[in-house]
């Protein structure tokens, strides 16, 4: 027997490949997840991303994860270009 059960608007969040949850304001969410790991209250190391055709928000924290350099532009004004 399978049982289908409707998220409606909600996303499903998973850790690591794992699904732990669902989530109502997935923007939020990620928003704010970025905005502490900026803080340095989450480890630098760690990703989310917001999957809006799956309706799905990915974190990833294991291992051996390859990274890109990301430079964070808050506002323009104090940007020189030589």
């Amino acid at each position: 027997m399978t049982i289908s059960i409707s998220l409606g608007e909600k996303h499903k969040v998973f850790v690591n490949g794992v699904w732990v949850g669902v989530c109502v304001n997935a923007a939020l969410l990620v928003d704010d997840f970025r905005s502490k790991r900026r803080k340095k209250e989450v480890h630098h190391q760690v990703e989310i991303n917001l999957d809006y055709k799956n309706r799905e928000v990915r974190i990833f924290s294991d291992a051996g994860r390859i990274m890109r350099p990301l430079l964070v532009v808050e506002s323009l004004k104090n940007i020189y270009l030589n």
